[in-house]
């Protein structure tokens, strides 16, 4: 549309687009809505990250997110009169009626069935232009511009996922010029968020193979918030989900930017709140260790009864699989240490006491075990001081309390418990 938009003589001088309002004007039907995202906060409805997403999300090439639904335009309540052929109002009725593939019934303007979802989207890209060159100049059809440039962008979004390179520049290109042409308005907002989505959708898809979809999504998605502040849903949510992305995938720089970001324009939403907790943890590598909590024995444990040996911190729940994979490595390694002087203290987040003595029991595990029956999953204090988001999660931290890593590999774990030992071993 790029190409289309130029041959439009003054269209930004033409046209007073409405400014977006906090929360954000018209919503993009692709948009991560409450219901389509997963929780942060457990257990609160539409707040945060379930724990079913949390134990899969390294499984995932992003955040366990489920998938932006793509919703086709389909025809709402018909006037009781067809608009005037050729009108503006008459395009966008036409989109929002176009028949599917395959339809049965004959469109009721007369449309040429689609051969398959590409025809269709091609058709309503055109009639979503011509509803836009003829809707610009009209400060009285402000609403059905919007809408216009929407379909429009969603039509660019469905063509630009099926992967053609020519399809996702032209998705590009439309974005780009709307929101250029229209700053801080509701057509740009929409136009810079749907770039966003895209680099999501191939982030999550691709991000493990081509990790550049992480960085764009990072960089779309600190685009959007920097752009438009005032979007205090949408913006917090694109950063904590890019920047948990690229925590996961070992772009820590990235995800502090994210985090950061969201610290910086969104503390007061509960994203912002959560990325506060997550930059404390990240900064932790390099940092004496902070950690001290009630037992499930009663007693009481502190990073200061940690000094003097090779430590682990596990952060793990007695429910998830991940966890239970991991278990005989790290059981492994904490006995064949112990006479090192390694000690290994889990932060268990089960809800079930019960279930979990009845677990430490089964499996012998003499880790000491902070558990607070008060605060349990992501509720943990500890957890949440540090913004823990995935189990099981392993630190470690040297002979002098000192974290070293924040991201244990189960598979490097004994060389990495060797080297500190050595190092320790080595100190006078």
């Amino acid at each position: 549309m790029a190409h289309y938009l130029r041959w439009i003589v003054g269209l930004t001088a033409c046209l007073t687009v409405s400014v977006i309002g906090c929360g954000g004007g018209e919503q993009s039907a692709e948009e991560l809505t409450e219901k389509s995202t997963p929780e942060i906060n457990p257990g609160e409805p539409g707040s945060g990250i379930s724990d079913a997403d949390v134990k899969t999300a390294k499984e995932s090439p992003t955040v366990s997110i489920n998938p932006p639904k793509q919703q086709e335009p389909s025809a709402a309540a018909a006037p009781s009169v067809v608009p005037p052929k050729d009108s503006p109002e008459w395009f966008l009725f036409a989109i929002k009626n176009y028949p599917r593939p395959g339809a049965e019934k004959p469109s009721p303007l007369g449309l040429a069935i689609p051969a398959d979802l590409t025809a269709r989207d091609e058709a309503i890209i055109r009639f979503a232009q011509q509803a836009i060159g003829k809707s610009f100049k009209d400060e009285a059809k402000k609403t059905l511009f919007t809408d216009a440039v929407h379909q429009l962008l969603e039509a660019r979004y469905r063509m630009a996922l099926r992967g053609k390179p020519e399809d996702v520049d032209l998705l590009y290109d439309d974005a780009n010029e709307l929101a250029g042409r229209f700053p801080d308005s509701t057509v740009a907002a929409d136009a810079t968020y749907i770039l966003a989505q895209f680099a999501y959708k191939n982030a999550r898809d691709f991000g493990k193979q081509e990790p550049r979809w992480l960085d764009e999504f990072a960089k779309q998605s600190r685009l959007f918030a920097k752009q438009f502040p005032s979007e205090q849903v949408r913006a917090p949510r694109l950063l904590f989900y890019a920047g948990w992305s690229c925590e996961l995938h070992g772009k820590i720089d990235l995800a502090k930017a994210c985090y950061g970001d969201l610290k910086t324009l969104f503390a007061e939403t509960r994203e912002g709140q959560q990325a506060t907790a997550m930059l404390v943890r990240l900064n932790l590598v390099g940092q004496p260790l902070q950690l001290g909590g009630g037992t499930i024995d009663g007693g009481y444990v502190s990073d200061k009864d940690l000094l003097g040996h090779v430590s682990l911190i596990v952060f793990w729940s007695s429910e998830n699989e991940r966890f239970l994979k991991q278990l005989p490595i790290l059981k492994s390694v904490s006995e064949k240490y112990l006479k090192y002087g390694v000690v290994v203290v889990g932060v268990c987040l089960d809800e079930n006491e019960a279930g979990l003595s009845q677990f430490l029991e089964q499996q012998n595990l003499n880790w000491r075990q902070i558990y607070d029956p008060a605060h349990q999953r992501f509720d943990n204090r500890i957890a949440k001081h540090y913004g823990i988001r995935d189990i099981p999660t392993v630190w470690v931290a040297d002979h002098k309390g000192i974290v070293r890593d924040l991201f244990v590999d189960p598979d490097k774990l004994e060389l990495q418990v060797q080297n500190l030992i050595r190092a320790a071993q080595a100190q006078p």
